[in-house]
């Protein structure tokens, strides 16, 4: 319903990391995301550009320590979600250092598939859900400013949430770029007065620390081994969670494949439900990726 797009979502079946190709337990690797951008295209973009490139790059990085500990779920989990954690902070870094655009940022909601063991990695307010045997199982919790523990991380920075925004400006707690946001108080004020009990503002709250930044990038990851009873992983903004639970949207994404079997249009029906029947005014980006056959 908006005048703009500036969403963009991504699918690469194998993402041919060469360390992992080998190994049964981690093949394919499949990543998938849907990038939410505001105050512009220039987030969403590059997330779509190079995201998925740093995940790989950082796969490569791990892969001796996963083939060292294959079988051990714990080890390889811990691993693979700190190889997305800095491949997120990194990506993060790297679009506020070289594309200049303050204003832009993006959240991001993904999924990577190695094997059957998905890693949902999510940034800000879309969201990945699973379908299994019918039922919704979430893999991602919305980072909102009304969430208890983000509200209080932004207020232990200094920072405030009114309106349900940060600073009465910024809808979601985590996000890529948004850099002025990414400063700590201090450095908005230009103020280098000590924190966090040592002086200065923070002096009656020894546990504000006004140096960090009131949104980050780093990502929650939920992991889970898919089953047989998997139907399918739902990745979308939150134009269509705006206006639909996680329930909702699956069933009609079942009821649309029961009819026809057709991916494409059971994608375009949710989309279109959401903003003719139930008045999204947001952006709808919706992926369904289908983990069974037949239907």
């Amino acid at each position: 319903m908006r005048r703009s797009m500036e969403d963009k979502s991504i699918m690469v079946q194998d993402m041919r990391v060469p360390e992992l190709r080998a190994l049964a337990p981690y093949s394919p690797a499949t990543w998938m995301g849907i990038y939410d951008g505001h105050g512009g295209t220039q987030a969403s973009l590059y997330l779509w550009q190079h995201l998925h490139e740093n995940v790989s790059n950082s796969l490569s990085k791990v892969a001796p320590q996963l083939n060292d500990c294959v079988g051990d779920v714990a080890v390889i989990d811990e691993v693979v979600i700190g190889a997305l954690t800095e491949s997120f902070l990194h990506t993060d870094q790297d679009f506020m250092r070289t594309a200049g655009h303050g204003q832009a940022g993006s959240t991001a909601t993904t999924v990577l598939l190695l094997g059957n063991r998905a890693y949902c990695g999510n940034v800000g307010d879309s969201r990945t859900v699973l379908c299994r045997s019918g039922e919704a199982v979430p893999l991602s919790d919305d980072h909102k400013p009304s969430r208890e523990d983000e509200a209080a991380r932004i207020k232990a920075a200094g920072g405030f949430i009114i309106h349900k925004r940060v600073m009465g400006e910024l809808a979601v707690s985590r996000a890529f770029g948004d850099a002025e946001f990414k400063k700590g108080i201090n450095e908005i004020l230009g103020d280098d007065t000590p924190t966090g009990g040592g002086g200065g503002r923070a002096d009656t709250n020894p546990d504000t620390d006004l140096s960090k930044p009131l949104i980050i990038a780093a990502p929650e990851v939920q992991a889970i081994t898919l089953s047989p009873a998997d139907d399918f992983l739902l990745l979308a903004c939150d134009g269509l969670f705006d206006v639909l639970s996680n329930q909702e949207a699956c069933d009609l994404i079942l009821t649309e494949m029961a009819r026809h079997g057709d991916v494409q249009r059971a994608a375009e029906a949710l989309s279109r439900n959401a903003i003719d029947d139930c008045g999204s005014r947001d952006n709808v980006s919706i992926l369904i990726v289908l983990l069974r056959q037949p239907w």
